[in-house]
């Protein structure tokens, strides 16, 4: 079977859709879970995975809108998001120190790390900006 031909099988068999509840957002979990939880995916597998989890980032921001967030809050979702420690953002910044201050609410964030952060994180500074 070509890839093509074995996503739209995947298409039709998974009926992937736009996520407008709790339901259909626990369903599609545990459909990304399926598919992350097989050791050779196909390019095919792959594929859809990133379109199921394009629909779960779509839902969750449209529930709770990264923008309400203090900067701090904002730092440490996309951080655990990627799995970054502190001492991964203490490289990022530069000092390891600065990184543990931050993450510990006792030192805010400077201009030059707050572009540092957007580049890494591929977002808009403001996010880093209090409001």
């Amino acid at each position: 079977m070509t890839a093509t031909a074995e996503y739209a099988a995947l298409l039709t068999e998974i009926r992937p859709e736009v996520i407008r509840s709790e339901a259909s957002y626990q369903r599609t979990l545990k459909r990304v879970e399926t598919l992350m939880e097989r050791s050779h995916r196909s390019s095919a597998e792959n594929k859809m995975l990133a379109l199921l989890a394009a629909l779960i980032e779509e839902y969750e921001d449209s529930r709770e809108p990264i923008g309400d967030s203090t900067p701090l809050a904002v730092l440490r979702e996309l951080m655990a998001a990627r799995g970054m420690s502190i001492a991964d953002l203490g490289r990022l910044l530069g000092s390891s120190g600065l990184a543990s201050q931050i993450c510990a609410g006792k030192r805010g964030l400077s201009k030059a790390n707050i572009a540092k952060l957007a580049a890494h994180f591929h977002t808009n500074p403001s996010v880093f900006l209090n409001a």
